[in-house]
């Protein structure tokens, strides 16, 4: 449960790198392909997981505190853990040593901007999806009874 409520407010870099991607490196057959196939699947795996309910159950919508929780992590590990080792390794990890190319605030405060965009889209994205879920789920529902078959056999 710990890790699916931290986990559904840190979605938010999916939905960046779907929207901003970064594939000007992606040279090899294939690897612009899995690079979208894998952001994609970080949005159905969390839905899946909604369906089925259990351990698997947000928190409610009025309740913050794993937004905030989630907040601090991903700061302190993108400003501790991936800068360190982009530094060291000369590799920009995350974009935490300078902007991609796609990236709309690109320029000397982008680390700024990003520090400020992130709050907000941690706070508010893993919100949003909870709440998409729940509305689309009786139409997904109704659909499937209307076009269920029938089971049995008739005489």
């Amino acid at each position: 449960m710990i890790i699916f409520r931290l986990q559904m407010h840190m979605l938010n870099g999916a939905l960046l790198a779907l929207l901003f991607p970064v594939v000007n490196t992606r040279l090899l057959p294939f690897e612009m392909e899995v690079y979208y196939i894998q952001h994609v699947m970080l949005y159905v795996v969390p839905v899946y997981l909604l369906r089925k309910g259990g351990a698997y159950t947000p928190e409610p919508l009025g309740n913050f505190w794993w937004a905030l929780l989630s907040t601090g992590l991903l700061f302190l590990y993108h400003f501790t853990f991936l800068q360190f080792l982009g530094m060291i390794t000369e590799v920009n990890l995350n974009n935490m040593l300078c902007p991609a190319v796609s990236d709309p605030f690109y320029g000397p405060w982008y680390r700024m901007w990003a520090s400020g965009h992130q709050t907000l889209m941690t706070m508010i994205h893993g919100k949003c999806v909870v709440l998409l879920f729940f509305c689309i789920t009786p139409v997904v529902k109704y659909i499937q009874d209307f076009i269920r078959l029938p089971t049995k056999k008739l005489v």
